[in-house]
């Protein structure tokens, strides 16, 4: 995930912190997930750490009100462009 998109599209839009939007990410899960654990997935797909995956495009779907499969997409479409890049495609 690219961050500048995911912190437009999730933080910056809403005028929320990465901190809150993690608590407000754990509080969907009804505390399965701690807020410092998703604090640390946030950061990391900020950072460009981490991927997202199904579970966490669920999430942000719901929170922000996008479908899961819009973020799985933009996930894909770098991997594959990773992947081009990577064999000289």
């Amino acid at each position: 995930m690219r961050p500048a998109f995911f912190n437009e599209v999730c933080l910056a839009s809403n005028g929320i912190t990465q901190e809150k939007f993690a608590q407000k990410l754990s509080e969907l899960t009804q505390g399965k997930i701690k807020i410092a654990t998703m604090s640390i997935q946030v950061r990391e797909v900020i950072l460009g750490k981490r991927s997202m995956c199904a579970r966490f495009a669920l999430l942000i779907s719901e929170l922000i009100g996008t479908e899961a499969k819009m973020w799985l997409s933009l996930q894909s479409n770098l991997d594959l462009w990773k992947a081009r890049r990577k064999l000289g495609f």
